[in-house]
């Protein structure tokens, strides 16, 4: 490994350790967790980390929003850091989370996007890492978070009106805008970076070397398309009926489409190809809106309605129904609760969302699924990061990995418990292999290009698979394995 590819590598991976706790005990059935206040506040979790932090807000009853998350433990209030109005609205695996907030008690999001002309009563848009917090100064509110730490968001420009942003408050690239105006606009979700490759032949501009892998951003009807190298943004609109909330690295986007009889439709939008699809509704249900997307595997999660009752759901890639939550095997929640919407999902499944009492209450719920369900997926998520990323030298240990997932995955089914916990943490070996090799290629690549050293960092930062270590992690901690989250270096 190159000197300074091998320093780099051990930083980003300092700057992405997570919370040591423990995840309940092994199971091998699905299950739900509900978080009640206790005091008849509704707690909503928004957002889904791969190892199963979670994050949203408990608002009270006068509907101030006060930030909490779920460690993988317990549920921890943030307000007291964050402000006395406050909101996480995205996380990503490394917990770094995004979202907005106020010192005054009056402060709602919803003024920001309504007819509301005091600056005084809207919110301002942050990003938290570990213990710091950066804030931005205008009106605003953050809604995604990507594994670099970038932000994408709305805020309240000089011309009076709403428009986009893209903030870079972690950055170590110092050439590098920190803010980025989209335009007026709505952005809620943005991509990682993606793996950058240059044309061959003699050595010119780094600008004119870079091949287009776009970053994706995404709020409203807007597409905006980010070279990260480069800087070049193109911005795509479509219909203006159309919603988009979240998109995956994969390059499709979720969200819905509004009609005039006052129905919705989920839908998934496909930016390479410029394809709308409209996931499948329920026979019984009306509406239905599509408010989460996987990074990889193309699980979309939101909830589908009728005039009367709302439910959570799940849509395969192909957009057929995959599942209401409720109605999984070793979901029980008590009498007259229903999941109803569930606008988070991870590559292998876990779903952060809320639950709504028999008396209007709204609970957080996570739910996860058993070993055997997340073992197709995490090899599917496996999958897209080797097509996008590389295999890391012959293939042996692609092909390798997936085996030994597989293999661990049967093993803890047999009930061979130390068996599946060492196979597993010799598909971690595997792993760091394929993922480090692939660090070093796209960090020299970009480094010996004219990329800075802070940039090249940032951009290459997917390649070191933080996702999948993360995904690995959490699977081992489903099935009482120790020590993974140290061999994995998160």
């Amino acid at each position: 490994m190159p000197v300074r590819a091998a320093a780099v590598l051990l930083t980003l991976l300092v700057l992405a350790a997570l919370p040591a706790s423990a995840l309940a005990a092994p199971t091998r059935t699905w299950n739900a967790r509900l978080f009640a206040s206790g005091d008849g506040s509704s707690i909503r979790l928004t957002t889904i980390a791969a190892d199963g932090a979670a994050a949203g807000g408990k608002f009270l009853t006068d509907g101030t929003p006060k930030a909490v998350y779920f460690n993988r433990k317990r549920l921890v209030s943030l307000s007291g850091r964050l402000g006395v109005v406050s909101s996480i609205t995205s996380l990503n695996d490394r917990h770094q989370a995004a979202g907005y907030a106020s010192s005054n008690p009056a402060a709602r999001v919803a003024n920001l996007f309504g007819s509301s002309t005091d600056r005084s009563l809207m919110p301002r848009a942050f990003f938290l890492s570990g213990r710091k917090v950066r804030r931005l100064s205008v009106p605003s509110a953050a809604f995604g978070v990507n594994i670099s730490g970038e932000v994408a968001g709305t805020f309240l420009a000089k011309d009076g009106r709403l428009h986009g942003f893209l903030w870079r408050p972690a950055s170590r690239a110092r050439r590098l805008k920190k803010f980025i105006d989209l335009g007026v606009g709505d952005a809620r979700a943005l991509s990682d970076p993606p793996p950058i490759r240059f044309r061959r032949g003699r050595r010119s501009a780094t600008a004119a070397r870079a091949l287009p892998n776009l970053m994706t951003i995404v709020g409203g009807n807007s597409v905006w398309l980010l070279n990260p190298v480069t800087g070049a943004l193109k911005r795509r609109e479509l219909a203006a009926e159309i919603f988009l909330q979240a998109v995956s690295n994969t390059g499709l986007a979720s969200g819905g489409q509004d009609h005039s009889d006052g129905t919705r439709s989920p839908m998934v939008y496909d930016v390479g190809r410029g394809v709308l699809r409209m996931p499948t509704l329920p026979s019984d249900q009306t509406s239905g809106f599509a408010g989460g997307i996987s990074d990889s595997t193309g699980l979309t999660s939101g909830s589908t309605s009728t005039d009367t009752s709302q439910h959570g759901m799940v849509w395969n890639a192909d957009g057929s129904v995959l599942y209401d939550p409720n109605e999984l095997p070793g979901v029980d929640l008590p009498p007259g609760t229903e999941i109803t919407n569930t606008p988070a999902v991870t590559d292998t499944g876990l779903l952060a969302g809320l639950a709504t009492t028999p008396t209007g209450v709204q609970d957080g719920v996570i739910v996860q699924p058993p070993p055997r369900a997340k073992e197709p997926l995490l090899i599917k998520a496996f999958d897209v990061y080797v097509d996008s990323h590389g295999s890391g030298g012959s293939g042996e240990d692609v092909r390798r990995f997936r085996k030994l997932i597989h293999d661990a995955v049967v093993s803890y089914g047999q009930s061979h418990l130390r068996t599946a916990c060492r196979t597993l943490r010799d598909a971690a070996e595997s792993l760091k292999d394929i993922s480090s090799a692939n660090f070093d290629e796209q960090f020299d690549a970009l480094y010996d290009n004219g990329v800075s050293r802070g940039q090249a960092q940032d951009v290459a930062l997917p390649a070191i698979a933080i996702n999948i270590r993360v995904l690995v992690v959490e699977l081992g901690a489903e099935m009482d394995c120790k020590g993974l989250r140290e061999q994995l270096g998160i």
